[in-house]
């Protein structure tokens, strides 16, 4: 696990939301946790996208913007999928978008005293 390589994958959720919103709005980043998996979501109130641009934005090369390679976003699935999550993206136009990572918890491991049985 690599947490720069998460570090940058998050980071460069937050800049697309900022750059989704150039009139101000609002960023929220939530976490939910169960015993099972970790939940983080990012989400703005920037102008959305309709089904076919969401369904493309993981697309190397695919952009909306005038400025940028495309590459962002399929680096960001690439990073969360090698850290054994999954990422989708949920978006209305004129309502924002949402970025999900659900990342599962691994099992705690046993020292081995616990393990022999001397616990």
């Amino acid at each position: 696990m690599s947490p720069e390589l998460l570090r940058r994958a998050f980071e460069n959720l937050v800049l697309n939301a900022i750059d989704a919103m150039p009139d101000g709005g609002t960023l929220r980043i939530t976490t939910l946790g169960s015993a099972e998996n970790m939940t983080v979501e990012v989400s703005d109130s920037g102008a959305g996208f309709d089904e076919e641009e969401a369904s493309r934005l993981f697309t190397p090369y695919y952009t909306t913007k005038q400025h940028g390679t495309g590459l962002g976003l399929a680096i960001v699935q690439s990073v969360i999928s090698d850290h054994g999550a999954r990422i989708s993206v949920s978006s209305r136009p004129g309502l924002g978008t949402t970025f999900r990572m659900e990342f599962q918890r691994k099992p705690a491991t046993q020292t081995n005293d616990a393990a022999m049985g001397k616990a």
